[in-house]
């Protein structure tokens, strides 16, 4: 599923320095504040770049914060109150997942 709107640039993709190439962004929707905070503080304590930013308007979400990443390093099923994680490419979203509920 994708969704495509104007305003995205909110969510710029991220430059590795060393390679000069975009890191693919994604953003992580979650059902509750808390579950987006403890997503931010386990990316944190792991070393990752990640930052907590209100939910695009196109997105639903039960809770208004989301958190955007670049690693790959994560399983979707073992965090916390997670809605979805959508992939960021231009001004499209591409949904990678989508939890149960």
């Amino acid at each position: 599923m994708q969704f495509t709107f104007e305003g995205l640039n909110l969510y710029n993709r991220i430059m590795n320095p060393i390679e000069r190439e975009y890191i693919m962004q994604k953003i992580a929707t979650f059902h509750t504040t808390s579950g987006a905070m403890g997503f931010e503080k386990q990316l944190k304590m792991a070393g990752e770049s990640c930052e907590l930013r209100p939910v695009p308007r196109k997105i639903s979400a039960s809770c208004g914060i989301c958190v955007a990443f670049v690693t790959e390093n994560y399983q979707a099923e073992a965090i916390v109150h997670l809605d979805k994680i959508y992939l960021v490419r231009e001004d499209v979203l591409e949904l990678l997942y989508s939890g149960k509920g």
